[in-house]
């Protein structure tokens, strides 16, 4: 991006890195009791009283996260993992919870948090996969793992958090100039650490590509989208990393809405707990597939971003100091600088609208709305700099 364009904060291209847990056997759980037959009268504690479903849900919720925290910070310290150029970055944060799944979600600014994330991760089931066997617990659980590019392709929302206090809603601008007004006052807020009155979503084509995915995952088989297998097979890992992110291949399958119907390639990561003898004993039986080469996903991966029907790019990372992984697609950084123009032109008729509605005198006042249709009939008059012409937008996460 030119030196000469601003391009405002939440328009600045990010990488997020989704990470989704879920617990298997719940939904049979909570169908399964008798919660108003099933109550002992002689109870002394919560835990006691109540569904014992609810109980298993808080606790995966109270202990996975503390338990994934605990990994994130570990791996960071592992010199067995982390290479010295890796910086220690902030941990993810919980996106949403949907139901019996937790998904975080992480601002990815080096490859090598994407390792990080993943060990840390599989690390967090085995330990907590570990804790629900010690409680002779039937629940189980499965991850995937995702990532998905923004602003182009994919597209981070806003949402008013309070629909109670209207005060300031009539001044904001309608359709795509309003979530962007909105975005801008959420990462305002975020900049001056002060609760917003927005909360922020993630939406688009990768985003969905994500759930479509964990219909894949199993207790064993970890889902990674195409984007991670990318990274995967790019960096140059320690053994102790390249051992417990060796990929897989399940094949090509068709998701629904997922590249209009194109199969989709099933990498996956083996999320087999180490003392799990059993599943050892039955791979003598029925092997698994092989690990892949990190060769060879290289190079599938760079054929499948090259297939034009596809309809996606390989991802990068903004500013990212190794330069192999920080260049956008050919035409991203002329189309984004199109659209801050057009916002900039947007947002500043629309203050001038609202400005000239409300006046500069004394309450009652009439306003200058003469004053402020002549500067919107200026600023429409005025073309954006070198950008008249639309620029071909590039293939769509």
């Amino acid at each position: 991006m030119s030196a000469t364009e601003e391009v405002p904060e939440f328009l600045t291209p990010s990488l997020k890195l989704f990470l989704s847990v879920d617990l298997i056997g719940s939904t049979k759980l909570k169908h399964d009791e008798d919660v108003l037959n099933g109550q002992s009268a002689s109870a002394s504690s919560l835990d006691g009283v109540g569904a014992k479903w609810f109980n298993s849900l808080i606790d995966f919720y109270g202990e996975f996260e503390l338990t994934f925290l605990e990994k994130w910070t570990s791996t960071f310290l592992d010199d067995s993992i982390v290479e010295e150029h890796w910086k220690e970055t902030t941990s993810p944060s919980l996106w949403k919870i949907n139901g019996d799944e937790l998904i975080y979600v992480h601002n990815v600014r080096h490859p090598g948090e994407v390792v990080v994330a993943l060990i840390a991760w599989r690390e967090a089931v085995f330990s907590y996969r570990s804790s629900l066997k010690e409680k002779r617990s039937n629940l189980d659980l499965k991850a995937t793992a995702w990532m998905a590019g923004f602003p182009i392709g994919n597209h981070e929302v806003a949402f008013w958090s309070d629909l109670s206090s209207t005060a300031t809603k009539s001044e904001e601008p309608s359709g795509k100039t309003g979530q962007y007004y909105r975005l801008r006052k959420w990462y305002e807020d975020q900049s001056n650490a002060r609760k917003s009155d927005y909360i922020k979503d993630y939406i688009g084509p990768a985003v969905d590509t994500g759930f479509r995915l964990a219909q894949f995952a199993s207790a064993r088989r970890f889902p990674v989208s195409i984007e991670i297998a990318y990274f995967l097979s790019k960096l140059t890992m320690n053994s102790s990393a390249n051992k417990a992110l060796r990929l897989r291949y399940l094949g090509r399958e068709a998701m629904k809405g997922v590249l209009g119907g194109t199969p989709y390639p099933i990498f996956w990561l083996d999320c087999m707990s180490p003392n799990d003898e059993l599943s050892k004993a039955e791979d003598e039986l029925r092997p698994q597939s092989d690990p892949c080469s990190q060769d060879v996903v290289a190079s599938y991966v760079e054929k499948f971003f090259a297939d034009a029907k596809n309809k996606l790019f390989p991802p990068f990372i903004y500013q990212c100091e190794e330069k192999k992984f920080s260049t956008p697609p050919g035409n991203y950084m002329k189309l984004l600088e199109h659209i801050a123009s057009i916002w900039s032109k947007e947002i500043r008729k629309h203050e001038i609208e609202i400005a000239s509605e409300m006046g500069d005198g004394p309450e009652g006042s009439t306003p200058p709305t003469k004053a402020g249709a002549d500067q919107i009939q200026a600023l429409n008059a005025k073309p954006i700099e070198e950008k008249s012409e639309t620029p071909e937008n590039p293939k769509e996460k």
